[in-house]
């Protein structure tokens, strides 16, 4: 999906996916300190589930699941 948005890689260049993240409680939540290098106001975070993060609310941008055509 995210490569349809940006198919030449221009405006997302890094991508979290599970193992990126940290474990809390059994959820696995993107941390946005791991781009030390970034100020945080110019990262998101794209995610169907609203916990995945939840350490960086203000960055996250949810979206419905998406499974092989389906929502």
């Amino acid at each position: 999906m995210i490569g349809e948005l940006d198919p030449k890689g221009e405006y997302m260049t890094h991508r979290l996916y599970r193992q990126h993240c940290i474990v809390f409680e059994d959820l696995y939540i993107k941390d946005l300190r791991l781009f030390s290098n970034r100020k945080k106001e110019d990262l998101i975070i794209v995610d169907n589930l609203i916990y995945s993060f939840a350490l960086d609310i203000e960055n996250g941008i949810p979206i419905k699941s998406y499974y092989e055509g389906k929502e």
